[in-house]
């Protein structure tokens, strides 16, 4: 499945895929000793919970060209039910062992704004970045323009992603690049799908999908 899609998003004219390994997706629920519990070559140690996500990497690398695949993690996440007591040494192999390919990038949620399961001290990015070796490195999960850029200034990651703010500023590159001020996050409840009245900075709540651009508002 993981390398149908892949083909077909090269067909479709997408550059590269991202495999999904992170927020309790199939890949991660087989590195997290808390979900996996399989005795066969897919469970038990780090090096078996890692098989699959490794093996899919190499299937989908050899459709498209590995350099057209990157991967993206979650090792301090709890979103969905995810956070295992050896996490930190289940994130490590499996990055180690991702280094060893010519991926096109590895995007790793290493920011708490998702939540944090509390089960050892969290893995940050320069620990990562290490594991990472010279893969290209994403950061993710929290992050504001300032914190990115001490990330990225340090030698951290190579680019972070910016989801949050995205939702909230339609026009974030626009509004970066004139200095323009960032626009307060939604609420939660309002990224997914309408709730009603709220707020009238955000269109009387009615989600994301109706915030507006800095130019609409001082018009």
């Amino acid at each position: 499945d993981f390398v149908n899609a892949a083909a077909n998003a090269m067909t479709a004219g997408f550059d590269m895929v991202e495999l999904h390994g992170a927020n309790g997706y199939l890949l991660d629920q087989f590195l997290q000793s808390r979900t996996n519990k399989r005795t066969d070559e897919y469970g038990g140690s780090v090096e078996n919970r890692s098989r699959l996500v490794l093996e899919a990497v190499d299937a989908v690398g050899s459709k498209i060209g590995i350099n057209k695949v990157a991967v993206r993690l979650s090792p301090n996440g709890m979103f969905g039910d995810m956070g295992s007591p050896d996490f930190r040494e289940q994130f490590e192999h499996v990055i180690r062992e991702l280094a060893k390919r010519k991926l096109a990038y590895l995007h790793v949620m290493d920011g708490l704004g998702f939540g944090f399961h509390e089960l050892g001290k969290p893995v940050h990015i320069s620990e990562i970045r290490q594991w990472a070796g010279d893969l290209v490195l994403m950061a993710n999960c929290g992050y504001t323009p300032e914190t990115a850029d001490e990330v990225i200034k340090a030698g951290h990651a190579d680019m972070v992603s910016l989801g949050r703010i995205f939702l909230n500023n339609p026009d974030l590159v626009e509004r970066l690049r004139n200095g323009w001020p960032l626009r307060d996050l939604l609420d939660h409840s309002l990224w997914y799908a309408p709730k009603g009245k709220d707020d009238a900075r955000f269109l009387e709540g009615d989600g994301y999908n109706k915030v507006t651009t800095f130019a609409e508002a001082n018009n």
